[in-house]
């Protein structure tokens, strides 16, 4: 696949994620408890004060406070350096090496001994998933902890509060 086809294909997944995670506020208002689930998204749905954020295309992470694992509860092997730095309670989030990284991240992140690989890669979190409240709550506590104690290797991705369509469509166009 040349690389146009790659980067045009990686901007439209962009973007759908991008607009699935416009829904997150919406729920919060609603005082919704239970598992937010997307929305189509219509042009002419009002999406002012819902979040966007960018989906990253990385390798799904999950510091259970101790350690970092895959997804499907596999253990990455990070070197301490890259971890020392993470708060004592879960995280949830992308581990991303930059755009258009994904295969030398995947790369980085199956070898099963710590080595310096890790060291090119930062932990992209999108959510803070057993504290109790929705995701303003929740994400806000990351928020917090990184504020507090910065780390070299993981940042909380940015949420963006929509005010309107055009709002919307000039992100995307920025992506």
């Amino acid at each position: 696949m040349n690389t146009e086809k790659l980067n045009r294909k990686s901007n439209a997944l962009t973007q759908i994620a991008l607009l699935l995670f416009c829904f997150l506020l919406l729920a919060e208002q609603s005082g919704a408890t239970g598992p937010m689930l997307p929305r189509v998204y219509r042009e002419q749905t009002d999406i002012s004060g819902w979040l966007m954020s960018e989906k990253l295309d990385g390798v799904r992470g999950y510091w259970d406070g101790k350690r970092l694992l895959s997804k499907n509860g596999k253990i990455f092997f990070p070197p301490p350096e890259f971890t020392t730095q993470l708060p004592g309670f879960e995280l949830e989030g992308e581990l991303w090496g930059g755009r258009g990284t994904f295969e030398q991240t995947a790369s980085i992140v199956t070898r099963l001994q710590p080595h310096d690989g890790w060291l090119q890669l930062k932990f992209a979190i999108f959510d803070v998933p057993q504290v109790s409240g929705n995701f303003v709550t929740r994400i806000a506590k990351a928020n917090t902890w990184f504020t507090s104690h910065p780390s070299d290797y993981a940042f909380v991705i940015p949420q963006i509060s929509v005010r309107d369509q055009t709002e919307l469509q000039l992100e995307l166009k920025r992506m």
